[in-house]
């Protein structure tokens, strides 16, 4: 296979399911081998030159920021210690959690494991009491040092490693025609309607002796996070850290560390799409993360140990990877092992003999600045390797909970389908840095304008309805940012009108209005509503955008950064134009049906595309790309993708100097 590499010496459909959820060729083209760029540096670069060091690459013995996460006693989230759950790492809280998750589990709810030790000696799924897999349910710790789920040592139900077994599983809704497990054998809970599933803030210790145990056995779709989790095996036994393997997708994975296990993580399924951001793996013996066949968006991964730190199992495996340092390789070892399609950016290796072995020949080079295991397409000249947009972190902000201000303190009842809009504003405007509306249903008739003191208003999953158009608009703010995190509904959108940077994290339905002077936009576990923009710059993670709209994404002149994203139907994905400049690393396009347009349309602007199609019979795409350059039009065809599976695969396509 033609590859494109830069290297340098070592140096100091699910459509129809989203409604049911929200009710509850012909061009000139050609191909040309990618070349080397060099590497950028500074602030420009958005990412840190880790070849720039010869220190060896290393882990911390513990995450930082161990008891981070506090939320205020009237946030309506389900104590486990309600179940009977005691935390002193003696007694054996198996059936306690059991209880609370299968009394919540399918409800939106939070289940809360406040700061202890809990004991358990058997797997816990996410099934309610019919016996039956559920999503919408977020099980919260309260930081991975203070809240830690712990299997007994020995314990039998773990100990085979030919019949491994997970200390959670959470699920996808099995028993609904609507829903499709994609016939798996039995109903291990994986599917298609594993719809907000979030773990939050904890570790899962599966101790020692217990060599047939997997940390974590996680899925969600369409939205939901596996993140800020340490996994850990007391003495490095296990088979697995976290498995991804259960048509796991879109989701994200995020501020995860794994200590130990065979495999820190494993993925697999052709569909749906799992991005990866700021990974810490520690001591894999077979390999760091695993891929069978998915589309893995990967930012930041950072691993120790002897065996493969990255290995890309499968020919229909598809793996973008930025910024990685992996160290303590075997002498002759690679850190990265590819069979699929892999585009590499920032690779930082200590200890292996080369930093990526692709189809079994030895890419050269301990580091490597740009590299794609095929030929870079393009129909204009072009630069030949990925766009290289300024990264920046999705803004955070926590405050004591003395700075919390709960919106029912100021008149709102939730449920009561009254309107909640002056409670909510009356809270943002007294000064609380954060405003929190406690689980329920509100109503939202007139705007709420968030402006003042206020850095975050989070929701707690709470859904959101009401005639309100924007539902929130943001205006001038004291500080830097604002977080908008946990919500439901806000169908009627949120209005970007401040310089300030606005984060919009774990949220479902959200549209964003934005204007020729709005601030930077983060996205986070977003789905599922349409996007245009024009001159903002905006970071998107793990972005599901579904609705029928063509193009889903308009950017007209604007910067887009997305790392992993999913979209569904044939219609036109995303447009670039009007000098506009779009990053696209990592897209799962499942192509389920609807008018047949081209993929992706780019006019007079740049952009680089790393995205997998897959189709299930013959209707996908008319073609891949159309570029219009000045009065010139050319077409990426469908054909030219490279056959992947069940679709096909665009590496890299590159447009722009």
């Amino acid at each position: 296979m033609e590859s494109s590499a830069k290297t340098h010496p070592r140096r100091g459909s699910r459509r129809r399911l989203l409604a049911l959820l929200i009710a509850a060729s012909c061009g000139e083209s050609t191909s040309t081998p990618g070349t080397a760029t060099p590497p950028a540096t500074g602030n420009d670069a958005g990412f840190v030159d880790a070849s720039a060091s010869d220190a060896p690459v290393g882990l911390p013995d513990a995450s930082p920021d161990p008891c981070s996460a506090r939320f205020p006693a009237d946030a309506r989230f389900v104590d486990v210690r309600k179940y009977g759950a005691i935390g002193d790492g003696i007694k054996d809280d198996t059936e306690a959690i059991r209880s609370a998750i299968q009394d919540n589990v399918g409800t939106f709810r939070t289940v809360l494991l406040p700061r202890g030790t809990y004991l358990v000696r058997q797997p816990i799924d996410w099934k309610n009491k019919a016996g039956l897999w559920r999503s919408w349910m977020t099980l919260q710790g309260e930081g991975r040092g203070c809240t830690i789920v712990k299997v007994a040592d020995a314990a039998p139900a773990f100990g085979d490693p030919n019949a491994p077994a997970a200390v959670f599983r959470t699920g996808s809704k099995t028993d609904d025609p609507a829903c499709s497990n994609f016939g798996r054998d039995g109903d291990d809970g994986g599917g298609n309607c594993a719809f907000g599933n979030y773990v939050f803030d904890l570790t899962i210790d599966t101790g020692k002796k217990n060599a047939g145990s997997i940390g974590i056995d996680y899925t969600a779709s369409n939205y939901g996070a596996l993140a800020r989790v340490d996994v850990r095996s007391g003495d490095g036994a296990g088979v697995i850290g976290v498995r991804l393997e259960r048509a796991v997708g879109p989701a994200l994975v995020k501020d995860v560390a794994v200590f130990g296990f065979d495999t820190a993580v494993a993925a697999a399924g052709e569909l749906y799409g799992i991005t990866l951001e700021h990974l810490r793996l520690e001591s894999p013996r077979v390999a760091g993360i695993r891929n069978r066949g998915n589309m893995l968006a990967i930012r930041d991964v950072k691993s120790h140990g002897a065996a493969p730190a990255v290995v890309n199992e499968s020919d229909i495996g598809t793996i973008v990877l930025v910024e990685a340092s992996l160290g303590g390789g075997a002498p002759g070892g690679a850190a990265i092992v590819n069979a699929g399609v892999l585009v590499a950016r920032d690779i930082h290796t200590d200890g292996f003999k080369v930093a990526i072995r692709s189809g079994g020949v030895d890419v050269p080079g301990r580091d490597v600045v740009d590299y794609t295991s095929s030929t870079v397409d393009a129909l204009f000249p072009s630069g030949q390797a990925t766009l290289r947009l300024p990264i920046e972190e999705t803004p955070t902000f926590d405050a004591p909970l003395a700075q919390w201000a709960n919106v029912e303190s100021f008149g709102a009842i939730a449920d009561d389908n009254g309107d909640d809009s002056s409670a909510f504003q009356r809270a943002i405007d007294s000064g609380a840095a954060i405003v929190y509306a406690p689980f329920g249903r509100y109503v939202l008739d007139t705007t709420v304008v968030a402006r003042g003191n206020v850095r975050r208003i989070a929701g707690m999953f709470s859904d959101f309805v009401g005639a309100a158009k924007p539902a929130i608009r943001v205006a001038d703010l004291s500080g830097s940012s604002l977080v908008i995190d946990r919500t439901r509904g806000l169908f009627n959108g949120v209005a970007h009108d401040s310089r300030a940077r606005v984060a919009i994290v774990h949220s479902l339905g959200s549209t964003v209005d934005l204007t020729a002077t709005s601030g930077p936009l983060f996205l986070e576990d977003s789905c599922c509503a349409p996007f245009a923009m024009s001159t903002s710059v905006v970071w998107a993670r793990q972005w599901n955008v579904e609705a029928p709209t063509s193009p889903r994404v308009d950017n007209a002149g604007g910067t887009l950064w997305i790392l992993g994203m999913k979209t569904e139907g044939t219609e036109t994905v995303l447009r670039t134009s009007a000098g506009g400049r779009t990053e696209l690393l990592g897209g799962l396009f499942y192509a389920t049906g609807g008018p047949r347009e081209t993929a992706t349309r780019v006019v007079d602007a740049q952009t680089s595309m790393s995205f997998v199609e897959v189709a299930f019979s013959n209707i996908g795409f008319a073609s891949y790309v159309t570029e219009t350059l000045g009065q010139t039009t050319k077409t990426l065809d469908r054909n030219a993708g490279a056959p992947h599976g069940l679709g096909r695969v665009v590496p890299l396509f590159r447009s722009g100097p």
